[in-house]
């Protein structure tokens, strides 16, 4: 997908208002969230979603330097990277532009240079440019850490996010006191009692003995134990299951694990399908 991706950035960093124009005119509306010299967008396509987070080389409301990282989407299960340079704007610019090239599945960023044949360790990709290993995240030693993470021991590759954050989506996430994180958007929202859990806009509590259904928003009786479903009538665990990954029937492609109820190649790899297997970042399928 490439086009032009217009970004309007609210006080907060909240991004709102904002979309991503392909060459043939077709607009995809665009939110998300931008913190310092991280970024992470929600770019619905259709009824999907393509979710975009990654790092800037410099503050994102600066508009200036290259910034890009991982992608999932807009098909379930799809791991890819994009990658954006700026084409207007300054230091007190608060709507930036810049245009976009955004791949999922098993491609990779359009490369100015042939890469093909560049291998890089761990989550270091090469640039498309020079073909260097770099990493889109943060660098701590020699790991690649995802965007947003502090370097706290170069010496042993530990990074983790900023104190008062907390990792949900690819990134670090920070919300103001009284609010709590949406790991199902990895936005803010108002912190619910003990007891309660944030569902659509409100929080709610379902009776001893039910659970809640994130789905609907309604307190339901639970058929089988927590990481199991009801598959073609008995409970199934639905965890790691590569025949049943995070629902019922859901299979996996060959070679391709399932990931946390995701069928989906651990952070720092993509899925060849032609070999049937998960490869790391900048390998040829």
């Amino acid at each position: 997908i490439a086009g032009l991706l217009a970004l309007r950035v609210g006080e907060n960093g909240g991004i709102d208002g904002s979309s991503l124009e392909l060459e043939d005119g077709t607009v995809y509306p665009v939110i998300g969230q931008a913190s310092g010299h991280s970024i992470s967008l929600r770019i619905s396509i259709g009824d999907d979603t393509l979710v975009a987070v990654g790092a800037g080389e410099r503050n994102v409301r600066s508009c200036a330097g290259e910034m890009g990282g991982p992608a999932t989407g807009p098909i379930r299960g799809d791991l890819g990277d994009w990658i954006a340079w700026p084409v207007g704007g300054g230091e007190e610019t608060p709507t930036p532009e810049v245009t976009a090239t955004a791949t999922s599945g098993n491609a990779q960023p359009t490369p100015t240079v042939d890469c093909s044949g560049v291998a890089c360790d761990g989550a270091f990709v090469p640039h498309p440019e020079t073909c260097e290993c770099y990493c889109p995240g943060t660098e701590c030693g020699s790991i690649c850490c995802p965007s947003g993470f502090v370097c706290n021991d170069a010496s042993t590759g530990s990074c983790s996010c900023p104190a008062g954050s907390d990792f949900c989506g690819n990134t670090c996430v920070t919300c103001d006191a009284g609010q709590e994180i949406d790991y199902n958007t990895c936005t803010c929202h108002q912190a619910c009692a003990p007891g309660e859990s944030w569902c659509g806009d409100q929080c709610m509590s379902c009776p001893q003995g039910q659970n809640l259904d994130y789905t609907t928003c309604t307190c339901v009786s639970p058929p089988c134990p927590p990481g199991q479903d009801l598959c073609n009538g008995v409970c199934t665990s639905i965890v790691q299951n590569v025949n049943h990954c995070g629902a019922c029937n859901n299979v996996c492609p060959p070679g391709m694990p399932c990931y946390v109820n995701y069928c989906a190649c651990p952070p720092g790899m993509f899925y060849c399908a032609s070999q049937q297997k998960c490869l790391n970042n900048g390998q040829t399928c």
